[in-house]
């Protein structure tokens, strides 16, 4: 796509950003008064009554605080009430993957509104058990993951797997909305039986659409086996060891309910070698690359609420939006290539 065709695309969408955004009628909304959030166990009391099971999951189960949600908040007491801010907030708690049900309603009071946001918790924990048999081998993995630690919204899972080649074990951990703010912070740790492995990310990703700015900070790095297969048998054992970095940062020039254009810049940073683990010697010479790179980002926003009954009966949002990305990385020979 030339300068000039993105220039006319951006040219006819900017009139239908600020049409959308006008309000309706000309009339002044009203002013948000104040907002209450209400958290609800897996179960209300009609349904615990119901089943023993019920009880005991609302009893082994944290429900989310009300910090969480208010966290994910895109509108404040004093501000005007914006129907838009509503939708999008309610995208992004469902999102979240905590919530079975999601409501925002409102209570007029005079020439302002109460906003009450009401959300039911979904079931947090997965228990892993899993087994199965590849070329005459038996492979298992038992572990358990907790997407709402002590209803903090925090992610927390350990996992042992054994598969022929190896054992691990897997430690993984992750918060978002750090202190209210849209900083967040995850990763994972294989400890395994001929090495170990391990990735990363760290970031403050776009979370509204009316975001100007985000970042993200990503790597992985390890030293493990690898095997050389030859005729089905194993020909040659090495020993890897890796270590990449990547980051990405981006600003929103358009930011809006109607379009929005992200431009950003990013980059990556590799090293990488693999030695015959007989003789530690390096049958591939240490490699040690790097890239950047320029990504445009252009998206009219479209979504639409399904109820995923595969997923007890969830609400999920689907994303209709048009959207057109370009991205364009350089590997000059003098970083490595």
């Amino acid at each position: 796509m030339s300068r000039t065709t993105l220039a006319i695309l951006i040219g006819m969408i900017l009139p239908c950003a600020v049409a959308r955004g006008q309000v309706e009628g000309g009339d002044e909304p009203p002013t948000i008064r104040h907002i209450v959030v209400r958290t609800q166990n897996v179960f209300d009391s009609t349904e615990a009554q119901q089943s023993f099971f019920f009880r005991l999951a609302n009893a082994v189960h944290f429900t989310t605080r009300p910090s969480v949600v208010r966290h994910e908040l895109l509108f404040e007491e004093g501000e005007l009430y914006d129907q838009a801010k509503i939708d999008e907030t309610l995208r992004n708690l469902r999102a979240r993957g905590l919530f079975r049900d999601v409501v925002i309603e409102t209570i007029p009071i005079g020439d302002s509104v109460d906003v009450i946001v009401e959300t039911a918790d979904g079931w947090s924990t997965q228990l892993v058990m899993n087994a199965w048999f590849s070329a005459g081998e038996l492979s298992w993995a038992l572990g358990a993951i907790e997407n709402n630690v002590f209803g903090t919204g925090a992610h927390a899972g350990a996992v042992y797997r054994n598969v022929p080649d190896r054992t691990a074990l897997q430690l993984s951990a992750g918060l978002q909305r750090i202190r209210g703010t849209r900083f967040e912070v995850g990763g994972f740790y294989d400890d395994l039986s001929d090495g170990s492995f391990g990735a990363w990310g760290v970031g403050m990703p776009f979370r509204a659409l009316s975001d100007r700015s985000g970042f993200i900070l990503a790597g992985e790095a390890g030293r493990q086996r690898i095997l050389q297969f030859r005729d089905g048998d194993s020909f040659e054992t090495f020993r890897r060891r890796v270590f990449v970095q990547r980051g990405e940062l981006a600003f929103a020039p358009i930011a809006g309910r109607g379009a929005v254009l992200r431009l950003g810049i990013a980059g990556q940073a590799r090293r990488e070698e693999f030695l015959l683990l007989d003789t530690l010697e390096a049958t591939v010479p240490d490699t040690v690359t790097a890239a950047f790179g320029l990504v445009a980002d252009l998206q009219l926003p479209r979504f639409q609420v399904v109820t995923h009954y595969n997923g007890f009966a969830r609400d999920v949002d689907l994303d209709l939006s048009t959207r057109v990305t370009l991205s364009a990385w350089l590997a000059p020979s003098g970083l490595g290539y």
